[in-house]
């Protein structure tokens, strides 16, 4: 069933805004990736974006994060108007960002577990992440 085109991930003045207070960003965070995460929340945290109906490259969100992954939050997870958090969420995304960073520069496993306090499961997922979308995998 497809989502009802409005839908409020983060409203801190309103006494229901936990009902679904992840689900936008937890969609993008894990159908997109943390880099695209990121973006949006760097861009457009604290604000409301509108998630198209039909993606159009002039669209704020297409020339943020590209036309296709427009495409997919519009049909996968819905469209109309989204409050975003200004942070609450970005902390895991900038994250998965600077690990992958660190994976980029060579650095090992253990020094980025220890620096980032992250698994060495995690740094291994992002690491299989990042071979993928270079095409080394």
């Amino acid at each position: 069933m497809r989502p009802t085109p409005t839908r409020t991930v983060c409203d801190d003045d309103d006494d229901d805004a936990g009902l679904e207070p992840v689900l936008f960003m937890d969609f993008v965070e894990k159908r997109l990736g943390p880099d695209v995460a990121a973006i949006i929340l760097r861009e457009c945290g604290g604000t409301e974006v509108n998630v198209p109906t039909e993606a159009r490259e002039h669209h704020r969100l297409c020339r943020l994060i590209g036309l296709d992954n427009t495409k997919i939050i519009s049909r996968d997870f819905g469209f109309g108007p989204v409050r975003l958090p200004l942070r609450q969420f970005g902390a895991m995304a900038v994250r998965h960002a600077a690990i992958k960073q660190a994976c980029r520069e060579g650095r090992t496993t253990t020094s980025i577990v220890k620096e980032f306090r992250a698994s060495a499961r995690t740094v291994h997922k992002i690491r299989a992440r990042l071979r993928r979308e270079e095409g080394l995998a």
